[in-house]
Parts: structure tokens; sequence; C-alpha cells
């Protein structure tokens, strides 16, 4: 996907997030519609991871490197996220959570 798709691809996320969020009280939203700012934030995070190894060239010879790498990140702010929303976030699950990232990345790389 080219830089401009890509960036696009990014602003149209974060424009749909930012609608969904001003325009939805989360008291009355159907439970399955608590999924969408989820879902959205992995989206933007993962093109953004993307889009960040493409533009300073890391892993820029191995585009499943760099697809692990991105999934990798998406999950992790996405875990970060969630966590923060239910007021469940400390110290240690952050490390925890960091730990985990730096360790799937380095195996999953590893493996490939």
């Amino acid at each position: 996907m080219s830089y401009r798709k890509r960036i696009a691809t990014i602003v149209l996320y974060v424009g749909l997030l930012t609608i969904f969020l001003l325009t939805t009280n989360p008291n009355t939203v159907p439970l399955g519609l608590l999924a969408v700012p989820v879902v959205l934030i992995a989206a933007t995070t993962y093109q953004v991871a993307q889009l960040g190894l493409r533009v300073f060239r890391i892993l820029s010879h191995s585009a499943t490197k760099r697809q692990i790498t991105s999934i990798v990140f998406s999950s992790f702010t996405t875990g970060v996220f969630i966590l923060q929303s239910i007021g469940g976030l400390t110290l240690g699950d952050m490390i925890l959570l960091s730990a985990f990232g730096c360790l799937s990345v380095f195996y999953l790389i590893k493996l490939l």
C-alpha cells in the first residue's frame, strides 16, 4: 500500500472513531457496538505501525516481519486501552504487556 493510501486510511479510521465517540452514549449503546472503538483503535495503530516501519526503513527487507511487528504493537496498544477503560491498568500490567510484546516480536521474527 502506498504512503498516500495508508495515510488516507489512518485519517479515515481516526475520523470514524472521533465521530463514533462523539455521537454515542456508552450507557445506552448496545453491547455489540462497544467493540467498535476497540476495533478502530486496533486498526489505526496497525496502520500507524506499518507506516512508521516503512518510513523509517525498519525491517524494510521483509513484509512479513513488518506485519508481525505491527500486529504485536497493535495488540499491545489495544490491550492497554482496554485495561485503562476498565480501570485496571497498573505499572505491573504495563511491564507484563511490554515484556510480552518484546518477546513476541523477538521470537516471531526469529522463527521466520
